[in-house]
């Protein structure tokens, strides 16, 4: 190679880095919370904190709706949208998915999740989902009754709403999905299936210790099997 051409190709390569840098669309302009640990980031914070989204609400009212975070190792990437396969679930993630769900649309990669969308995308096309409103209202209806029930007799009621909707999702599941009513929004303290529905993750990933969360960055960093 000539030094001629040696130097033309450093010299555009210089050229494409300036401008790359200039036009690349990225997350360094958000703004957010300093990092209170080089080795954490704010990932211990927020998985320890003793209220749920108490963090998240207060960089809300400071940063606006959106800020950035930094996790265990730096190694938090935000994409979203219209990134294609260009960033693929986390090892560790998927690892432990494909343990719980088996191989299929959840725990597929690249070419297999591309060939799954497109055999399930019908099925979820805007006529199909319209079809399910009548049941989404149903349920929401169905809802809003027991709370008013309960409602009834007393001027101040405390609701656990995260686990009744997650009842009530369950119902929305079995009856869209499998077309079968597992009843755990009327029987949820007795249903086996609801039981196990609500503490799949619960048990698991309550307050990680940091050892764990440590674990999980670097699982992320070995080299996966070819």
């Amino acid at each position: 190679m000539s030094f001629q051409l040696l130097a033309g190709f450093v010299a555009i390569s210089i050229v494409w880095t300036v401008i790359r840098s200039f036009t690349s669309k990225g997350i360094k302009h958000l703004r957010g919370p300093p990092s209170p640990s080089f080795l954490f980031g704010h990932e211990a914070d927020l998985y320890l904190q003793d209220n749920a989204a108490s963090l998240e609400f207060k960089w809300m009212k400071e940063y606006g709706s959106t800020w950035r975070t930094r996790g265990a190792f730096g190694a938090i990437q935000h994409v979203f949208q219209k990134s294609g396969y260009n960033y693929t679930k986390k090892t560790s993630q998927n690892f432990m998915t494909e343990i719980m769900t088996g191989p299929g649309i959840i725990s597929a990669l690249g070419e297999d999740h591309l060939r799954h969308r497109k055999i399930m995308h019908p099925a979820f096309s805007t006529p199909q989902l319209r079809a399910f409103l009548p049941l989404f209202q149903r349920m929401a209806d169905k809802l809003s009754e027991k709370w008013k029930g309960e409602l009834v007799g007393g001027g101040e009621l405390e609701v656990a709403v995260n686990k009744m909707v997650s009842r009530a999702t369950l119902d929305v599941i079995g009856e869209a999905a499998f077309d079968y009513d597992y009843n755990a929004l009327d029987d949820g303290d007795h249903s086996e299936l609801s039981k196990g529905y609500a503490n799949l993750f619960k048990d698991v990933d309550y307050k990680p210790s940091k050892a764990v969360l440590l674990y999980r960055a670097v699982w992320d960093y070995l080299p996966t099997p070819v």
